[in-house]
């Protein structure tokens, strides 16, 4: 989690940045991880996703040994 945000882990984890955030948590129907994000900028909300979706994919084939 970067230093610069606001986090909240009430319902998963909850980084906010200013005008944009970010939820990652467990989906509580599905063996899902899911990621929802929020921004006032369409090319900020792409690259929350897509930055958080690489970490998260990144870190789950490190635990695995992949």
């Amino acid at each position: 989690v970067p230093e610069s945000a606001e986090l909240n882990n009430l319902d998963g984890i909850r980084m906010s940045f200013g005008d944009s955030s970010v939820l990652i948590r467990p989906s509580g129907t599905e063996p899902y991880i899911r990621i929802t994000a929020e921004s006032k900028s369409n090319e900020k909300l792409k690259a929350l996703v897509n930055n958080w979706r690489k970490k998260l994919v990144s870190e789950i084939d490190r635990s695995q040994g992949r």
